[in-house]
């Protein structure tokens, strides 16, 4: 594979495969030209060799493999490029990265146009113009990230880079590792796909997306599908545990739910910002102290995991536990706390009177099931 290839040229690649047992017929490579952060540029399908059958190859000894990528109209020029090779059929699929690939400005214009919705915005002075842009997609949950897809025109240079910026957080930069926007040339059109992260802790409901140059154009908006509370609900028992530096338990309610089943909502709120994502595990123990139920598992499933938590909010997270099969009469037990994993250690957990409680296993709540 070369080092550096023109913009609208084809990569060319020669592989050397080795057989080190009996292959299956038919197995072929994926190769796919990719960048930093991931975004798919192109991609061709080959048998692994035009020169023998998989299935015929002699073990333990070279074979040649040679595919040609061809390259997309209006790629941006840059050094952020890999190749990926991706086998199917051997393993299951396996992958291996190549490069790095610059590739360098093209020969020909980019002319085609794209079907997205069209702008014509110029930033940096009518340096830069955006011709037609689109945000991907329209939903998106805190931690995710969206693409901003877009077809720029060249009218004057110099011009700087622009940013791309998510209102609510910091902005991009549009092109990966520093960009190559100084290699673009007056009478230029490119085609860019820039990945914007969401920040986890962003608040929730609508967002703008804006380009920002000499200038800001308004690219639409997504919704972030995240609702946040910062107060306890009035008819709940509250609570007051710490764990570690960064959460409380502020409150628990039990429900029924079915017959032999009972439901807890656990109410957590964050007392500063962490990295960390904390598993949540929850008992029920009968009257006898022996353990009907347990689960184990991030906050609403997943869904809202505690590195994604604002200061000050209030995360309602509800299990449901099946009573032992007997179904004894008395006072039953839900006691609940956080780990950290894979390590299964448990957060330290103090009292409203900062006494430590042993084992880091919080008293959440009791309810009685009657003869």
């Amino acid at each position: 594979m070369p080092a550096r290839v023109a913009g609208d040229a084809a990569i060319p690649l020669a592989c050397f495969w080795q057989a080190d047992r009996q292959l299956e017929r038919g197995i072929g490579v994926s190769v796919r030209l990719m960048d930093t952060t991931g975004v798919e540029w192109a991609r061709g399908d080959f048998p692994l060799s035009g020169l023998l059958e998989t299935n015929r190859w002699p073990l333990n000894e070279p074979i040649i493999g040679r595919y040609e990528l061809s390259l997309p109209g209006g790629l941006p020029p840059g050094d952020f490029y890999r190749v990926q090779l991706i086998l199917d059929g051997v393993w299951g699929s396996e992958d291996a990265m190549v490069g790095p690939l610059v590739v360098g400005h093209s020969t020909t214009t980019f002319t085609a146009t794209l079907q997205l919705p069209v702008y014509n915005a110029a930033l940096e002075n009518g340096g830069l113009v955006l011709e037609a842009a689109a945000v991907r997609p329209e939903h998106v949950r805190p931690g995710e990230q969206i693409e901003l897809e877009a077809v720029w025109r060249v009218a004057r240079v110099p011009f700087v880079e622009p940013m791309v910026q998510v209102t609510g957080q910091g902005a991009v930069a549009l092109l990966p590792d520093g960009g190559g926007t100084d290699l673009w040339q007056v009478g230029d059109r490119y085609h860019t796909i820039t990945r914007i992260p969401i920040s986890p802790t962003i608040q929730g409901g609508p967002s703008e997306v804006l380009a920002i140059g000499d200038g800001v154009v308004s690219l639409g908006s997504v919704r972030i599908d995240v609702v946040r509370v910062f107060n306890l609900p009035p008819d709940v028992p509250a609570l007051d545990y710490r764990l570690g530096d960064a959460i409380r338990l502020v409150g628990a309610e039990v429900s029924p739910v079915a017959r032999g089943t009972v439901g807890v909502t656990l109410y957590w709120q964050a007392q500063t910002v962490t990295t960390q994502s904390y598993t949540t595990f929850v008992h029920l123990f009968d009257p006898s102290g022996a353990l009907c139920d347990q689960r184990d598992a991030l906050p609403r499933g997943g869904a809202h995991p505690t590195d994604h938590w604002r200061q000050g909010e209030v995360v309602s997270d509800t299990y449901v536990l099946k009573l032992c099969a007997d179904e004894q009469p008395g006072t039953y037990r839900i006691v609940t706390g956080m780990y950290t994993w894979p390590t299964l250690e448990r957060l330290t957990v103090q009292d409203a009177g900062g006494v430590p409680v042993p084992n880091g296993v919080i008293p959440a709540a009791t309810f009685e099931v009657k003869p």
